[in-house]
């Protein structure tokens, strides 16, 4: 179901979002689904959606949405902030960068000077 999700944003560059989902699962009743997405203008949102017993006994409801959204300067900063986590510290790591996006599909480009 990812990589449909993915394939899709990617063949369809005139979507609103660029959206994939990172969970869904059953918590013992009660069903949770999260999901990310990168606007349009840059913009990041992680969304999630609980539904039956735990929402239930918190607020009498058996559903309850929630989302967090960074803004496009915010959304760039959170970029850079989680390249460093991944891959900081490590002598290959312009070699591993390069073979993570050829592995992920993502199209990049490569220049060098002498």
């Amino acid at each position: 179901m990812l990589e449909a999700l993915v394939a899709d944003a990617v063949n369809n560059p005139d979507a609103k979002e660029f959206k994939i989902e990172l969970c869904e699962v059953d918590l013992g009743g009660t069903k949770h689904w999260a999901s990310a997405a990168v606007g349009r203008n840059g913009s990041f949102r992680i969304e999630g959606y609980d539904l039956g017993a735990a929402p239930e006994m918190a607020w009498n409801s058996d559903d309850y949405e929630f989302n967090h959204t960074v803004s496009p300067a915010g959304a760039r900063k959170m970029l850079a902030e989680l390249i460093r986590e991944r891959f900081a510290g490590d002598p290959s790591t312009f070699g591993n960068i390069a073979d993570w996006l050829k592995e992920k599909g993502i199209e990049s480009s490569f220049s060098a000077y002498l």
